[in-house]
Parts: C-alpha cells; sequence; structure tokens
C-alpha cells in the first residue's frame, strides 16, 4: 500500500521519516530544511567535488529553483539530524524535466555530503527515489550526469541503470551522459 505525498508516491514507511541505517533517516521536503542547508549541501558536493564553478553554483544552487525543480528526498544523520544527502524525483509535469519522455521520471542533483561518501548513502536515495517512481506506476526513470562523475556512473550502474547515448543532452553548451532504468 501506498501513501500519496502530493506528486509523490511512496511506501507506507516513507510517510514518516524513514530509517535506512542506524547512521541516516529520509524525508520528503516539507520546509523542514533551510535554504542554508540546501545551498551548504549542494555546494560541498559540486564545487568542492571540482564539478561545478562557485561562480555558476550561485545561480544554479538558488534554493527557489531548486525546491520547484520537483520532489525532493533527503537524508539526515541520526544523531546531529544535520543534512547528509539528497536527491529530487522530477515527474513529467515537472518544468525541470529536461530529458525524459512524457511517461517517464527524470532524476535530478543527487548530492551526498563529502563527510558521508562511501557509506551507502548515495546508493540508498537512489533505491528511494526509484521506489517511489515506480510506485507511481513509472516504467522508466532517466537521469543526466557530467562525463567527470566517474563515481555516479559506477553507482547508477550497480543500481540498474545503463548508458542511453542516443540521449546524451547539451545544456548551456555542456555536454553530459545519460543513464536509463526500465523495470
Amino acid at each position: 500500500m501506498a501513501a500519496s505525498l502530493g506528486d509523490l508516491v511512496m511506501p507506507n514507511d516513507m510517510r514518516e521519516p524513514m530509517q535506512h541505517s542506524n547512521d541516516f533517516y529520509f524525508e520528503l521536503d516539507s520546509g523542514k530544511v533551510a535554504d542554508s542547508e540546501l545551498v551548504d549541501l549542494l555546494t560541498s558536493a559540486y564545487v568542492g567535488g571540482g564539478f561545478t564553478s562557485p561562480e555558476r553554483a550561485t545561480s544554479l544552487f538558488a534554493p527557489k529553483a531548486i525546491r520547484s525543480r520537483g520532489q525532493m528526498i533527503f537524508a539526515r544523520t541520526q544523531t546531529e539530524h544535520s543534512l547528509a544527502g539528497m536527491v529530487i524525483v522530477v515527474l513529467p509535469h515537472f518544468p525541470a524535466r529536461r530529458i525524459a519522455e512524457v511517461d517517464e521520471a527524470e532524476l535530478h542533483l543527487l548530492a551526498v555530503a563529502p563527510l558521508h561518501h562511501g557509506r551507502g548513502l548515495g546508493r540508498a536515495l537512489i533505491d528511494s527515489a526509484l521506489e517511489s517512481i515506480h510506485a507511481q506506476g513509472f516504467r522508466k526513470t532517466v537521469l543526466w550526469t557530467q562525463p567527470s562523475m566517474v563515481v555516479a556512473h559506477r553507482l547508477y550502474e550497480r543500481t540498474g541503470f545503463v548508458r542511453a547515448v542516443s540521449r546524451d543532452p547539451t545544456m548551456d553548451d555542456i555536454e553530459f551522459l545519460a543513464y536509463e532504468k526500465s523495470w
């Protein structure tokens, strides 16, 4: 049985914050994540990781623009309740959709704070997003990523995504790699 939370359908155990491990729990964006937390996480993951320039991050990670992309799933640490990671589920009716067809969902901005790399959090965020997407009846999910994000590519492939070269987008003169997963 699934619970509808706005446009995102989550399994019953995610209506309330879900514990993934002894380290993290997940929650849907319900206004509990401060804009500063959101910007700090994305900046540490993307600027700190060398994937986005600080200048570009200023406009790219504007909280209002990020929040309007779709339904966000956040991970917090159990002890400090600090923001540890996030992913955005973009359904077909959201204007932020870039490469998904009308019967597909799209993932945006998977981010894990550097302190939490290597602990399975990225995988858990993807699994949570895919479970929601599948529960809503979508049979395909797509995402796009930078060519330099090799660690992310391996994660996507381990979660069942395959390269979709024919769908590789170019946005703002930047080339990206497309991946897709079908059920």
